[in-house]
């Protein structure tokens, strides 16, 4: 059966979310006369005993704790990729020496784009194949807090457990999809200088850009999160749930008489 992917609704928005091998974190926005209301952000997630807990801190912080720990295995990786960018395409110019000036500059192009707007998303999944669980459960709290959300704008309240498991690991607002399309037209010029003989590249590479600027614009490149998302266990369906619900709690408790301008400049802080 195919899971439900739910666009942005509702009088609350998810303002800002992230997820890390720890747990996930919410930040809620609402108007409410005339006044923008943002919750502060919570960080949720499951202790060894099992239990729940709510703390306040940067997630984005946390989100990085993972790399930090794993820093010689990360740069042994980055180099092993660097090596690897720089061998293959020497490799096939050598192959095809008819055109090596074209497939090298190709080449290089494409994986320039995809190496400096993707390199932590390449991380994560490499890291995730090698078994490194802190990398594995960061994917399962991503696709789970992408559900949760899925099934809030859906049912336009926090779902139960039962519930969220119909809803997809994807979501329209994700920001690894920024990387993505960051990294397409350096792909799209890169094989297109491979392929077309002469400057037809550049019609060839216009026209594609053009056409995946529609797909981006219509949202139909989401199955890209494949690489950011897996399949989320109980316990992190659990922790998103708990993770909303806490947010949400949090923002009904806001005194609403506060100024605009205050909450604003606690959000850019």
């Amino acid at each position: 059966m195919k899971k439900k992917m739910v666009k942005e609704n509702g009088d609350i928005r998810i303002h800002e979310a992230c997820s890390s091998q720890k747990g996930i974190s919410f930040r809620l926005l609402k108007m409410t006369g005339g006044s923008l209301i943002i919750t502060d952000r919570y960080y949720t997630g499951r202790e060894k005993d099992g239990n729940i807990y709510h703390e306040m801190c940067d997630a984005f912080d946390v989100y990085h704790e993972a790399l930090k720990r794993w820093e010689r295995k990360r740069k042994n990786i980055l180099m092993c990729i660097i090596i690897f960018s720089v061998i293959l395409p020497i490799f096939i110019t050598c192959v095809i020496p008819a055109r090596k000036y074209e497939v090298f500059t190709g080449m290089m192009i494409s994986e320039l784009g995809i190496f400096f707007n993707m390199k932590s998303i390449i991380i994560l999944y490499i890291m995730d194949k090698l078994g490194v669980e802190e990398f594995k459960a960061t994917r399962r709290y991503h696709a789970a807090e992408h559900a949760v959300i899925n099934a809030y704008y859906d049912l336009h309240r926090v779902p139960t457990l039962e519930e969220i498991k119909r809803y997809s690991n994807w979501s329209n607002k994700c920001s690894s999809l920024d990387s993505f399309c960051a990294a397409i037209p350096f792909f799209i010029v890169g094989t297109s200088r491979i392929i077309c003989i002469g400057n037809w590249f550049i019609v060839v590479a216009t026209i594609l850009i053009i056409i995946m600027g529609i797909l981006i614009r219509k949202q139909k490149l989401c199955f890209l999160e494949v690489l950011v998302t897996s399949n989320p266990k109980d316990e992190e369906y659990e922790v998103a749930i708990n993770a909303l619900q806490f947010a949400i709690n949090n923002l009904e408790n806001i005194d609403y008489k506060r100024p605009v301008i205050e909450i604003i400049y606690e959000v850019i802080r």
